[in-house]
Formats: C-alpha cells, sequence, structure tokens
C-alpha cells in the first residue's frame, strides 16, 4: 500500500509527506489507494527512506514502460464530462490573436 501511495502521489506531482498524510485523510483517489488508511506523515517518511533503493528501481522500471508502451502523451487532456454551473458569456471568450495583442500591450 505504501508504495502504491508514493507511485500515486510522485504520479501527481506531490512529494511532500505532511501534504501525502493530508490528502489520505481529504482525497477520494488517495484513500482508495490507501486502503482507507491514514498513515501519518513520518511514517511515510520513514517508508521512503528504508526503500529508497527499491523505490528508485521502481519508479525507473515504470518509467522505462511508459517510455517503451507509449502508454500516454505529453500534453494531453482529459474530460470528465462533470457539468458545473457557470457565468461566461460568449462574448467574453477571446482567440489567441485577440490574447496575444492584450499581452503585448
Amino acid at each position: 500500500m505504501m508504495t502504491a501511495l508514493l507511485l500515486y502521489s510522485y504520479c501527481l506531482g506531490e512529494q511532500s509527506s505532511r501534504e501525502i498524510e493530508k490528502a489520505c485523510e481529504v482525497d477520494v483517489a488517495f484513500r482508495v489507494v490507501a486502503g482507507n488508511g491514514r498513515p501519518d506523515h513520518a511514517t511515510i517518511c520513514r517508508f521512503r527512506a528504508e526503500h529508497d533503493g527499491a523505490l528508485k528501481g521502481l519508479f525507473l522500471e515504470v518509467l522505462r514502460l511508459c517510455r517503451e508502451g507509449d502508454p500516454v502523451k505529453a500534453g494531453a487532456i482529459s474530460l470528465d464530462g462533470t457539468k458545473m454551473k457557470a457565468n461566461a458569456a460568449l462574448s467574453a471568450n477571446r482567440d489567441y490573436e485577440h490574447l496575444k495583442k492584450d499581452v503585448d500591450h
């Protein structure tokens, strides 16, 4: 579970033991990965320190598999279809040229 938790955290760009601990309390995805457990930051940090070599090897292997399998492309965007109420008029949308003019001024 701790290995999966660290792997998931790193994939999201989160490396702080304290932030991972907080995420295990409030983030559903982290709770699933952690088996609804809530390891504290000291446990996460100790696990990372005790298994440093094995974790580095695992992460390198994951990167190698991603490179070989080409499962994702950099810059890919996923949409989940969630409907949200918004207050954005079509007239407020800007195209690239309009934004470029705003930035240049």
